[in-house]
């Protein structure tokens, strides 16, 4: 006697009080991986573009480093935990995320847009003074009133954009989300080096408002479509309300729960450091290049066949992590980057060598980011994340502050040679090392991949680690 089939109930996803089926989740993934081209589109191509324009301009190494590096880093600081704060604890009709998301992004795309007109407006500048004001000076400061726009709201729609991903992306399921991230930062990155980067020293107004226009419609578009769930009524910290008294008892707080365990501290200078150690390549690497005789196009050429390889190895690199843990993997790829960083030092002598350590440092850095971006989620309590998660950033950021101007200052004195960024790299690189060791043996002794549980973080006693 034949029995009717009996079909399996589809596959269900919840987080929070959200439910998604695999056509719900596969839409969540869309909508967000299109903010996270756009977002990443323009943090990619914003710092290459405007180094070549201020260095065109005639600005110092230090002034480069104090105004791409210092000063969006001090706008963390000042903005990064105010935002984090209100938005945690904020309820609305749209959320907690998206209200601030569709207030900073479309002012980070007008800013941008500004950017792009710093020459002739600085030129303005320069005649309404009655050339009182030289010309550069003037167009710096013109950069300078964009730049500090651009830069504040771009401090709060990347960190509430990280918020809304913890709070609408289910926990077994953010691994791979976090390696589609990656893809589509990647494939900006190919995108920029490819096609633009050749083209940024002549056409830095164009480059510039067409990216301005991709990330404010984007991104709009992605806030439109993605919903959040209900939160739980938020706790109450005292203090009268909106008064001088609730401010205070909320910085109390804050700084309390965030900065008054050492094991959050070392989570907080392991976040910092990794990038830390990168930049100190990057954010001079175009001036490097060109100082070894290479031409843009064909260091963009290079960059973007950086970007294939990496694109190719984020999905191995992610599965690694998800199977051994991102801190393992960090270990890992942070040696091999200290070694190679070590070694380009003294071994970089022509375009040929540059090329061969450019690639490796690149495609090295690329598998440690792979690697820890579901880093911050993993350790760090999930029913105030974004709290935690600014206080990292906060960390970041004052190391940032005075970071930039050193290196600007040791290479201004040090008649611009740029090789000491690979030294300097090293060096970061090794501390991060040592950190991430005592991070991983302080990660066992709380629970370890399959066991692990957040100090003091209700949120986290039931949840399910997916090893």
């Amino acid at each position: 006697m034949s029995h009717p089939s009996v079909s399996s109930p589809p596959k269900i996803w919840t987080h929070g009080t959200l439910t998604y089926t695999l056509g719900g989740l596969l839409a969540l993934f869309g909508w967000l991986l299109l903010g996270d081209f756009a977002i990443y589109l323009r943090d990619r191509s914003i710092l290459p573009i405007t180094q070549l324009f201020l260095k065109r301009e005639g600005a110092s190494d230090t002034l480069i480093a104090v105004m791409l590096f210092s000063l969006p880093a001090l706008l963390g600081i000042v903005l990064g935990p105010v935002i984090s704060y209100h938005s945690d604890r904020h309820r609305g009709s749209r959320g907690r995320r998206i209200p601030y998301l569709l207030v900073s992004a479309p002012l980070a795309a007008l800013a941008m847009a500004g950017l792009a007109f710093c020459a002739p407006l600085g030129a303005l500048l320069h005649s309404a003074t009655g050339q009182r004001l030289a010309l550069d000076t003037s167009i710096f400061w013109v950069f300078g009133v964009f730049w500090t726009v651009f830069g504040a709201a771009s401090v709060v729609s990347m960190t509430i954009f990280n918020g809304l991903i913890n709070d609408v992306v289910p926990t077994p399921v953010l691994g791979r989300f976090f390696g589609l991230f990656r893809a589509v930062s990647i494939v900006d990155a190919i995108i920029f080096n490819y096609f633009l980067l050749g083209w940024a020293e002549t056409h830095f107004m164009e480059i510039c408002l067409g990216i301005s226009v991709v990330f404010g419609v984007g991104f709009l578009l992605m806030c439109l479509n993605v919903k959040e769930g209900q939160y739980p009524p938020p706790e109450e910290t005292g203090g009268a309300a909106g008064g001088k008294s609730a401010m205070v008892t909320a910085t109390r707080t804050y700084f309390r729960e965030c900065y008054s365990k050492p094991y959050y501290l070392l989570c907080f200078l392991c976040i910092a450091l990794g990038p830390l150690a990168f930049a100190a390549i990057t954010t001079f690497i175009l001036l490097y290049a060109k100082q070894m005789g290479m031409e843009m196009a064909q260091f963009g050429k290079i960059n973007a066949f950086c970007a294939v390889a990496s694109l190719l190895l984020t999905y191995p690199i992610g599965a690694l992590a998800d199977r051994f843990h991102p801190i393992r993997v960090a270990i890992i790829t942070m040696a091999a980057h200290a070694i190679t960083t070590g070694l380009g030092t003294f071994l970089i002598q022509n375009t040929g060598s540059f090329t061969v350590f450019l690639v490796a440092q690149t495609i090295l850095s690329s598998c440690y980011y792979t690697a820890t971006a579901s880093l911050p989620q993993r350790l760090l309590p999930r029913s105030k994340f974004l709290q935690f998660f600014s206080a990292a950033s906060i960390v970041t950021a004052l190391f940032s502050i005075g970071f930039g101007p050193l290196l600007g200052v040791l290479l201004d004195s040090g008649g611009n040679e740029y090789r000491l960024t690979f030294f300097v790299s090293a060096l970061i690189s090794g501390l991060t090392l040592l950190l991430l060791v005592v991070l991983w043996k302080q990660f066992q002794k709380l629970g370890g991949p399959t066991g692990y549980s957040a100090p003091e973080d209700p949120a986290d006693k039931d949840a399910v680690i997916v090893a």
